[in-house]
């Protein structure tokens, strides 16, 4: 399964700013179309805001993004296009009360592109992953429920996905399984932003890990008067350290 535009990604000093306060701030992201990208940080940090943000859902207020040659926000809804939301906790996420089979069916009745039963089967078959159609979603281990989100998200045929929380409740052991998945998505030519507490871990390969810090909304105050630069940076492609 392949991407008919894969999508690349430009970030420069980029801020959003939500109910509570600025979400993120100052944020530097270069992302080639296909690439894997990991963005960690402590919850609070803006991991979910920020996923939104790229994915032409989440209004800026400073800086520039590019996302598939589209300027942000002037071009949201090209954006909106081409980036898939596999989940952004609270405000995406799929319904833990449904049955899997209910899940796809919802998925190509309700997918803006041409989306079949077919398409998420490939979907799933690339993410290695082929849960019982007739167990309810919370019922199924957690990182089969992270990859069924994403395998529901790839049956569209974005040129981007992202999905949250890579890594919650999992154990250690079941890390690597998700990020191995997302890197075979990644490679079929799907960009992948995902996000996580940490980084993938070795020898799981990410091309960009982008790090986000948490600050209290005081300690932003202070260093908004103060003129500091808070940005989150920005690994060499290659791997994750």
């Amino acid at each position: 399964m392949t991407s008919p535009s894969s999508v690349g990604i430009v970030a420069r000093r980029i801020t959003a700013a939500g109910p509570f306060g600025t979400a993120f701030e100052s944020v530097d992201l270069e992302a080639e179309p296909g690439d894997l990208v990991a963005v960690t940080g402590p919850a609070g940090s803006g991991r979910s805001s920020l996923l939104l943000a790229v994915a032409g859902r989440l209004r800026l207020v400073a800086g520039e993004l590019i996302v598939g040659g589209y300027r942000l926000p002037m071009r949201s809804p090209a954006v909106r296009a081409l980036v898939a939301v596999a989940r952004a906790r609270p405000a995406i996420d799929l319904d833990q009360r449904l049955r899997v089979e209910e899940l796809i069916v919802e998925r190509c009745v309700t997918a803006p592109r041409s989306t079949t039963g077919a398409k998420v089967t490939a979907a799933l078959r690339l993410l290695g992953i082929d849960p019982p159609r007739d167990v309810l979603l919370f019922e199924l281990h957690p990182a089969e429920q992270t990859l069924l989100a994403c395998a529901l998200a790839v049956a569209t045929g974005p040129g981007a996905v992202v999905v949250d929380d890579v890594d919650q409740g999992l154990e250690p052991g079941d890390v690597p399984w998700v990020w191995r998945a997302l890197h075979a998505v990644a490679g079929s030519g799907c960009t992948v932003v995902g996000s996580a507490s940490a980084p993938p871990p070795q020898p799981v390969p990410a091309d960009v890990v982008v790090r986000l810090p948490h600050r209290s909304a005081l300690e932003r105050a202070a260093a908004a008067s103060a003129g500091e630069s808070v940005v989150a940076r920005q690994d060499e492609k290659g791997g994750a350290p």
